[in-house]
């Protein structure tokens, strides 16, 4: 184990955790440590698994990318005190593709999430 990737890491974390069939499955900044190539194919890999899985995923993350990736419902939070800020429904069938109509939509999306953020006051 001590040998293993980051990327190996996460995957084997991963598999540990489906191993157990969960119904939730807690993501907290699972890529955050990953080089850009590692990070895409972790996404990937973690999209098709969510797709065949039927557990719910509650993904923390600060990456906007990911969270349009990953994700049905976005949840946008202020700074400290938190508070919910805007809530996003997703309703975009999957897999979510690199075709030009995924990244046309993908694109509206980010630029929203970052627009709320520069003109609200979230993290």
């Amino acid at each position: 184990p001590a040998q293993l990737s980051g990327g190996m890491k996460q995957r084997l974390a991963l598999a540990r955790c489906l191993a157990l069939e969960p119904q939730v499955i807690l993501m907290d900044e699972p890529f955050g440590s990953l080089d850009l190539i590692t990070r895409d194919e972790m996404v990937e890999a973690t999209e098709k698994i969510l797709i065949e899985s039927d557990a719910t995923a509650i993904f923390i993350t600060h990456n906007i990318s990911e969270a349009v990736r990953l994700c049905d419902k976005i949840i946008v939070l202020s700074r400290i005190p938190c508070t919910i800020q805007e809530i996003i429904e997703l309703n975009i069938d999957r897999p979510r593709t690199t075709s030009m109509d995924w990244l046309d939509r993908s694109n509206i999306i980010e630029k929203k999430i970052w627009s709320n953020l520069h003109n609200g006051d979230s993290l």
